[in-house]
């Protein structure tokens, strides 16, 4: 019987839609950056913005998983993430 081959790369598409949900959620955390109502906030918001963009291009080259990536970006936080950041 012939099995299908472990350890295959996952399919570009699939890279490209988890690319897609992070700068999803670093939409998100831009903008809440942008309406936060104290400097910390809006700190720590941009901050997590920035980690979240440099995580974009390891998700799109399959080097790193969309749910690693977002976990990333999430500790980075003292608050609740934004939804699209789950």
């Amino acid at each position: 019987p012939t099995s299908a081959p472990t350890g295959s790369p996952r399919p570009v598409g699939s890279n490209q839609s988890a690319a897609a949900a992070v700068r999803a959620c670093c939409a998100s955390l831009a903008a809440a950056a942008r309406s936060a109502k104290d400097e910390g906030g809006k700190a720590m918001n941009e901050q997590a913005a920035q980690l979240c963009s440099r995580k974009v291009k390891p998700v799109s080259d399959g080097k790193l998983t969309r749910a690693k990536a977002l976990a990333e970006v999430r500790s980075s936080l003292l608050g609740p993430a934004p939804g699209a950041c789950r």
